[in-house]
C-alpha cells in the first residue's frame, strides 16, 4: 500500500469510494433470468466520487481525491483516466491483492438499474486512514490548508473532514445510497459543522420526516448554513439559511440518456460555483445545467461536461430562442 502525501494546494479535496463503471445504455429491456438482451452503447468510466473529481477538474477548479484503488488493471485504468483529467491521486491508495471496485449500469426507457462489487478494503491505520489527520508528524501541513477552498463528502461516514473545516474550508455534504433504501433523522446530527448539504428529495424526506420540499428545506436549514434539494428533471431548490433567500431553478430539457452520476455532477457544479464567487440562483443553474448534459450521455464521469460545452449548450439555446438561454448569460462571464 502506498502512503498518503503532502500534495500541492487545491479548491476542493474529494473523499469517498471509487468504482470502474461499465455503462450499457440502448437496452431493449431489462434482462430476465434466462434471457440475453443486447445493447447499442457501451461505456467505460470512472465512478463514485471520481465522477465529481472529474466534473470539478472539467469546469476549471484544481481537485484532490482520497479513495483507494486495487493494484490491478482497472486501479491502473483509473489511475491514468483521472490523472489525464488533472485530478491529483498523492492522497489515494493503491492496495495489492485487493480487487478495484466495479459497477455495471443497465439503462433503460429513462431509469437503471446497477450491480456492485465493493470489497472491504484493507485494514488501515489512522494516518493511513486519514490524511488529513491532525497531529500528523509530516513537515508541512497536507494539501495546504490555509489555501483549501472545498470539502465534498458523504453523509454516514466519519466527520474526517472537521479539522478542515476548522481552517476555513466550506464542506458540502451529500447522502450516500442506503441498502435498505432508508434514511433515518439521527443521521442528521453529522451536518453539524458543515457548510451545504445537498440531498436529492426523497432523501430529503426521509430524513426530516416531511411530506413536502419547502418543509424539508426549511427543517435542513436549521442545521445548515447551505441547503439545495435536487429535483430530478424539475431542477432544484436551494435556501440560504443567514439570509433567508430561497431559490428554486427549473430543469433543462434533454434526452435523458443515463442518469448514472446525475447526482455527482449536479453537487461537483454546485461547489465550483460557491467557491468562484456566483450567487445562489446562479450556482443552481450551472449545478442544472451541468447535471442536465451529463444525463444526455453516456458513462458517469466521462460524462461531465467541459466549460465549452456549456457555452455551445447555450448557443445552440439561442439560435433556437429558448426563454431559458437568458438565465445563463453568465456562463458568457466566466
Amino acid at each position: 500500500m502506498t502512503t498518503p502525501a503532502v500534495i500541492a494546494p487545491i479548491d476542493i479535496v474529494v473523499r469517498g469510494p471509487v468504482f470502474a463503471d461499465l455503462t450499457f445504455t440502448g437496452l431493449p429491456s431489462m434482462p430476465r433470468p434466462g434471457t440475453e438482451v443486447w445493447a447499442d452503447g457501451l461505456t467505460w468510466s470512472p465512478g463514485g466520487m471520481a465522477t465529481q473529481a472529474v466534473c470539478a477538474a472539467r469546469l476549471g477548479s484544481s481537485v484532490a481525491l482520497v479513495t483507494d484503488l486495487g493494484d490491478d488493471l482497472l486501479g491502473s485504468y483509473l489511475q491514468e483516466r483521472l490523472s489525464a483529467e488533472g485530478v491529483e491521486l498523492a492522497a489515494t491508495s493503491i492496495h495489492p491483492d485487493w480487487p478495484t471496485p466495479v459497477t455495471v449500469s443497465l439503462n433503460h426507457d429513462g431509469d437503471r438499474a446497477m450491480v456492485t462489487r465493493q470489497p472491504e478494503p484493507p485494514a488501515f491505520s489512522p494516518s493511513d486512514r486519514d490524511p488529513f489527520r491532525p497531529g500528523r508528524d509530516d513537515a508541512e501541513p497536507p494539501l495546504g490548508f490555509a489555501h483549501l477552498g472545498a470539502v465534498i463528502s458523504s453523509l454516514g461516514s466519519e466527520p474526517w473532514w472537521q479539522s478542515l473545516a476548522d481552517r476555513g474550508a466550506k464542506v458540502f455534504l451529500q447522502t450516500h445510497c442506503c441498502v435498505d433504501g432508508e434514511f433515518h433523522p439521527e443521521q442528521l446530527q453529522q451536518l453539524a459543522g458543515a457548510f451545504a448539504f445537498t440531498p436529492n428529495l426523497a432523501e430529503a424526506l426521509s430524513l426530516t420526516r416531511t411530506k413536502d420540499p419547502s418543509s424539508a428545506l426549511r427543517q435542513l436549514g436549521e442545521l445548515v448554513p447551505l441547503v439545495v434539494i435536487t429535483l430530478g428533471d424539475q431542477g432544484a431548490l436551494g435556501l440560504n439559511s443567514a439570509t433567508g433567500e430561497t431559490v428554486q431553478v427549473p430543469g433543462i430539457p434533454v434526452a435523458c440518456v443515463d442518469a448514472t452520476g446525475a447526482g455527482d455532477v449536479f453537487t461537483a457544479s454546485l461547489v465550483h460555483a460557491q467557491l468562484t464567487g456566483l450567487n445562489l440562483t446562479d450556482s443552481l443553474r450551472l449545478a442544472v445545467l451541468t447535471a442536465g448534459l451529463a444525463v444526455s450521455r453516456s458513462g458517469s464521469a466521462s460524462a461531465a461536461p467541459h466549460w465549452p460545452d456549456l457555452l455551445t449548450w447555450r448557443s445552440d439555446a439561442l439560435a433556437k430562442h429558448l426563454t431559458v438561454a437568458s438565465d445563463y448569460n453568465f456562463l458568457e462571464k466566466r
